[in-house]
């Protein structure tokens, strides 16, 4: 968190004033009371002194965040290809289960279309969860939920079962493990100045997944078969999912949570001093204690905006659902999933 110079803390100080006397025109007002105007003062130096320890952090710091931002960009290749090279096995499994349970190809095709609706479901809860939860919780919990239905398709033993776990369940899975997931991970550890490259190199993993597990996964199935193909995925997922959630987890506080602590503090500070010039200004005063409350209320809604948290997910869906640009871009994809998945006889 980026904490304001100690000129801009006064800055915003002097403009809350100055908007509450702007709101009080044409009232006289009266000096505010000594023991308020000490309580904002060591607000104020308090908070300037938290940005200043940290905007100055040291160099080592610096490097060890961009250093883990890089780990984080590598642990979200690995899963990109993870998941996006295991959805594309169903090229290879497909004649596998039209042998085994004497399918046709419209019903794999069905398989696979229900596998993309689920998908497309949990793709906007994932990235409502990827607002909400700790990076370790969202990437690191859908790459144990894929493991999971990796190990779960080793075992199917009958149609019924196939249409349960690989079309709903793996749908959901990688709709859990999605693009968006592992691009607000890696924009939230690396700085701005490096997010475009490591966003490139983040995403590129689901090419080379769908390059090396394809030909992998085809060579294993044609020699132990397409189960025990499922069950090597499922190892090699569980042990990125360990992985993952060591490498995401938060590191300690810094001198950055110190300064967000001061913020809450000057919350604080203001709420009380809006609570004694309200009682003031209902005693009888004088237009200066109501003019210093709403200096005080106007303070405590500048900090109160800056911690809002995300919207709900149904006013996250609605807004998608009215914005055009959306509509269009779901479109091309539409062209994308049209021209690129289809079977072969």
């Amino acid at each position: 968190m980026v904490m304001p110079a100690d000129e801009d803390v006064d800055r915003l100080v002097a403009e809350e004033v100055a908007r509450a006397a702007e709101q009080q025109s044409g009232v006289e007002m009266q000096p505010a009371d000594p023991a308020v105007e000490k309580l904002v003062e060591d607000t104020v130096r308090l908070v300037s002194k938290n940005a200043t320890s940290s905007s100055a952090q040291p160099e080592s710091e610096l490097l060890e965040g961009e250093r883990r931002g890089w780990i984080i960009v590598l642990v979200s290749f690995l899963a990109d290809a993870l998941a996006l090279g295991g959805r594309a096995l169903f090229s290879v499994v497909m004649l596998y289960f039209e042998d085994e349970w004497g399918w046709s190809r419209g019903t794999a095709g069905g398989l696979m279309a229900l596998l993309h609706v689920m998908q497309a479901l949990a793709t906007p809860i994932s990235g409502h969860a990827a607002d909400r939860l700790p990076a370790a919780v969202a990437v690191g919990g859908g790459i144990w939920f894929l493991a999971l239905c990796f190990g779960l398709t080793a075992l199917m033993q009958s149609a019924g079962s196939v249409w349960l776990i690989y079309g709903v369940l793996s749908g959901l899975a990688y709709g859990a493990l999605n693009l968006n997931v592992f691009s607000a991970a890696i924009v939230r550890a690396m700085p701005p100045s490096r997010q475009g490259r490591a966003l490139g190199i983040g995403t590129s993993g689901s090419t080379f997944g769908q390059l090396l597990l394809l030909p992998l996964f085809d060579h294993v199935c044609s020699t132990v078969g397409w189960r025990a193909g499922y069950g090597l995925l499922c190892g090699c997922a569980a042990i990125l999912g360990m992985a993952a959630v060591r490498v995401l987890h938060e590191p300690p506080a810094t001198a950055s949570t110190a300064a967000s602590d001061g913020l809450a503090m000057a919350a604080q500070t203001q709420e009380k001093v809006d609570d004694e010039e309200v009682d003031k200004a209902e005693a009888g005063a004088g237009a200066g204690a109501g003019a210093g409350a709403g200096a005080g209320a106007g303070t405590v809604s500048a900090v109160s905006a800056s911690s809002e948290v995300a919207p709900p997910l149904g006013a996250k869906l609605r807004a998608i659902w009215g914005c055009r640009a959306y509509w269009l871009l779901s479109a091309a994809f539409i062209c994308c999933g049209v021209t690129t998945t289809g079977s072969q006889r």
